[in-house]
């Protein structure tokens, strides 16, 4: 393990959201890795509905991504909770879209294109 990697492991998670809304892809790297092990977990929870586990991770990686760009750290909630909230929402949005729940112009069909 490099130097500067280590250093990331010892940055918490307010400080990797904040390089990470810098463009620092190892501080971001190392969120995931994190991470990851708590976004499988949600997603196991909406894939049992019938929905791809990896495409849940794929948007639960998407999720935290916006989370780090939108945390703020003078909330009370810690960068976890805040992120699992991040994560969860992102997906009910999913499975709303795909059952048909959106409306007017914003819902989305199959390819991606507006209805």
């Amino acid at each position: 393990m490099s130097r500067k990697q280590n250093a990331y492991s010892t940055q918490s998670d307010s400080v990797l959201a904040e390089l990470t809304r810098e463009g620092d892809q190892k501080a971001f790297d190392e969120l995931v890795r994190r991470y990851l092990g708590k976004i499988g977990f949600i997603a196991r929870r909406y894939s049992a509905q019938g929905y791809e586990q990896n495409d849940f991770i794929q948007e639960g990686l998407l999720g935290l991504l916006s989370a780090c760009k939108s945390y703020d750290d003078s909330c009370s909630s810690s960068f976890k909770t805040y992120m699992s909230v991040v994560v969860e929402r992102r997906f009910i949005s999913i499975i709303r879209d795909r059952a048909g729940f959106g409306t007017g112009s914003n819902r989305r069909t199959f390819g991606g294109a507006r209805g």
